[in-house]
């Protein structure tokens, strides 16, 4: 039988086309996920026609795969969230576990902060969405807390994957440019612009003082210091990104990392990555 991948592609438009699934951004992070998985399956050889041919064996195969590319669990649970929304919209229930089920909370890891956490659980734990946004913007774009309450979306001129963060905002006074590497990073984008509406950032909608007083009360009702650099698990995500995909040397990935950071020096970067 001959297959063609153009057929759950077109399928995939179909079924996102008579669904509501947020904002413009949102809808092109789904249909992104949904047609790399769709790629991913035909590039392991498993051909169909119709995605009610994928069974939770497949997923399972596909999983493997990304593992094997060196992907975090965090990019690896992003993609399953939205292909469970996409089996969901379809209807076509394969029983895929959850993603605390499946093993996807990040290991623990020795390093020179001594605040190393589960994320996994920081996540289930902290429910409020302004708390969660904060701890996003840290975590997936290396921002520090109060930059990523003056954090304004802003792409640099003629590229939609670089984020210009200004000296207006910068912890140092100076102006420098975030990469958007993955999907979850959009995905945190549209969940900012939900949030702020027509205001340019979280600051200049909610007061800047109530809501750092709100992050960190919140962080210690659950025992979770305040002061913990969650920015860390941005450059190690990274790091393992640039080295791994991008094929980078290791002072090449950190170098990079401190720049995008807005790090004079790397040898924070290494200390964050000595359990590497």
């Amino acid at each position: 039988m001959h297959y063609n991948i153009q057929r759950p592609l077109v399928e995939m438009k179909k079924a996102f086309s008579g669904y509501k699934i947020g904002s413009p951004r949102t809808r092109e992070t789904y249909y992104f996920v949904i047609t790399l998985i769709i790629k991913d399956f035909f590039y392991l050889k498993h051909y169909f026609d119709s995605f009610y041919s994928v069974r939770l064996e497949h997923v399972q195969v596909l999983m493997k795969h990304w593992e094997k590319k060196s992907l975090s669990n965090v990019t690896i649970g992003s993609r399953l969230s939205i292909l469970r929304k996409y089996l969901a919209i379809l209807k076509h229930d394969i029983n895929l576990p959850t993603n605390v089920e499946l093993g996807l909370s990040r290991k623990k890891v020795i390093s020179g902060p001594p605040e190393a956490i589960d994320m996994n659980k920081l996540f289930q734990t902290v429910k409020h969405p302004l708390t969660q946004l904060i701890l996003k913007l840290q975590i997936c774009f290396g921002l520090t807390k109060e930059e990523a309450v003056k954090f304004k979306i802003q792409l640099y001129p003629g590229n939609n994957k670089v984020l210009y963060v200004s000296k207006l905002v910068s912890y140092n006074n100076k102006d420098r440019l975030i990469r958007i590497y993955s999907a979850e990073q959009e995905l945190i984008l549209t969940q900012l612009l939900d949030e702020i509406g027509l205001h340019p950032s979280l600051s200049e909608k909610y007061s800047k003082a109530a809501l750092m007083n709100f992050y960190h009360a919140e962080l210690g009702l659950y025992e979770f210091s305040s002061k913990t650099s969650f920015r860390a698990t941005y450059a190690r995500n990274t790091f393992d990104y640039l080295v791994h995909q991008k094929m980078l040397s290791h002072d090449e990935a950190i170098t990079q990392i401190a720049q995008e950071m807005g790090l004079p020096q790397t040898k924070t970067i290494k200390k964050w990555l000595s359990h590497e």
